[in-house]
């Protein structure tokens, strides 16, 4: 933040919502200064181990220049190769991070077209109840599939196994 000059743009990004993501864009009209709730006793963000000589919490006034055509989530960036790098990502709990020129442009790009057809979720659903024996099929073939593939390729391939076995092939993994 304290890098943040006048006139750099910024993405407004909704962060303690149901859905998080990035909503708009904003300017940064005057750069960083000591955020003085910080040393007001009583104040949500006081913090007693701030001081006015040497501050510990800074912030940026900015403008608002426009809302983006639509949201791009939390889970559509996850979910994107090309921004797997983002700070946003990569360093947890950051509540201000630096967006690469690649990013920034990918991002925009992805506001302009259509929501994805599915809508990606950040969060584990519920899940749902398996059939008798696919927990126990999942525990003993998890360990023969490839240290490479990820999560989402393990499930499918597990989940394929399962489906293409007869009732006999799935009785052993019932008792």
């Amino acid at each position: 933040m304290r890098l943040m000059k006048r006139g750099d743009l910024g993405f407004f990004y909704h962060s303690n919502t149901k859905t998080p993501g990035v909503v708009g864009i904003c300017r940064i009209v005057k750069e960083a200064y000591p955020d003085d709730t910080a040393w007001e006793p009583g104040h949500p963000y006081f913090d007693a181990k701030s001081a006015k000589d040497a501050p510990r919490w800074d912030r940026v006034d900015v403008e608002f220049v426009e809302r983006l055509p639509r949201m791009v989530s939390l889970a559509e960036i996850k979910g994107d190769p090309a921004l797997a790098g983002m700070q946003l990502l990569t360093r947890a709990r950051l509540s201000v991070s630096e967006v690469a020129g690649e990013e920034w442009g990918h991002i925009v790009a992805l506001a302009s077209s259509p929501a994805p057809a599915v809508a990606v979720t950040a969060r584990r659903s519920k899940p749902r109840k398996a059939e008798a024996g696919f927990a126990a099929f999942v525990r003993k073939e998890r360990a023969a599939l490839a240290a490479g593939m990820t999560a989402k390729e393990k499930v499918a391939a597990l989940s394929a196994k399962w489906e293409s076995l007869t009732d006999e092939g799935r009785e052993e993994y019932r008792q």
